[in-house]
């Protein structure tokens, strides 16, 4: 792939993080606004929307930055760990299923948002892997074919998870069948992305890639503590990681590469 390809699939995915921006304002708006019988929105739900509201805009500034940092490079482990940062956005889905929770519409749509979100879920964890994996000396360039697969998988899999639309939970979705299950293949297979830039590290001698690792780590560790955990101090800490492991991460791809 070229770098103007990559840079025009990069871009698009950051324009839907701009669309996906705005779509949430006015879903918060509408959320804030409207009286349920209930009374107004919880402090709870607030919180947790104003936390959904500061990790667009981390997706998008961090993509932008990292995008405009990288753009003459076809760095592979780069270029999916943007399209991860980009698939984070797709969580601002989540206020639309507070919205339609308010409005007492048919749990169906609650049902496709929380599938959207397991999609966005799916597929982030699949572009970090896949990065990891190129960190380790894959030489396929076809990148679009595997942003391709990462996409098939991530549709097929959020799409075939039973959802129990009873239960509406914290997290601000449905509850979903087979959580111990699924949290252990979500869990293992952000594992198995950091044990890549640690084999990377070892193949190559570099100490960078260890530090990569590291950096991978606070990523992690923020963007699944911001999706399980609630309140603000969650979300402060959750903030603080992933900033932390992104200027990790992206500093040390740097200094691997040299690139200016």
């Amino acid at each position: 792939m070229t770098i103007t390809v990559r840079n025009t699939l990069l871009g698009a995915g950051l324009l839907l993080c701009l669309l996906l921006l705005a779509g949430f304002l006015l879903a918060f708006a509408a959320a804030y606004s409207f009286q349920a019988p209930a009374g107004p929105l919880g402090r709870g739900v607030l919180v947790s929307l104003m936390a959904l509201g500061g990790l667009l805009v981390y997706s998008l500034g961090a993509g932008l930055s990292l995008q405009r940092f990288f753009r003459k490079t076809v760095s592979s482990e780069m270029f999916f760990f943007i399209f991860f940062v980009i698939s984070l956005s797709f969580e601002s889905f989540k206020a639309l299923g507070v919205l339609f929770q308010l409005w007492g519409l048919a749990t169906y749509y609650g049902v496709i948002v929380a599938r959207v979100v397991y999609f966005s879920r799916f597929f982030g964890v699949f572009c970090l892997l896949t990065s990891g994996l190129y960190a380790t000396g894959i030489e396929y360039q076809k990148f679009e074919v595997v942003l391709g697969i990462a996409f098939l998988l991530a549709f097929t899999l959020s799409f075939s998870i039973p959802i129990d639309s009873s239960v509406f939970l914290p997290t601000l979705l449905y509850r979903i069948g087979g959580t111990v299950q699924l949290l252990a293949v979500f869990s293992a297979l952000e594992l198995f992305s950091i044990l890549n830039f640690v084999l990377a590290s070892i193949l190559s001698r570099r100490r960078e890639y260890l530090i990569m690792a590291g950096g991978l780590l606070l990523v992690i560790a923020g963007k699944d503590l911001l999706f399980f955990a609630h309140g603000a101090p969650a979300a402060v800490a959750a903030f603080a990681f992933l900033l932390a492991g992104t200027i990790v991460f992206g500093n040390r791809a740097h200094a691997i590469y040299l690139w200016t």
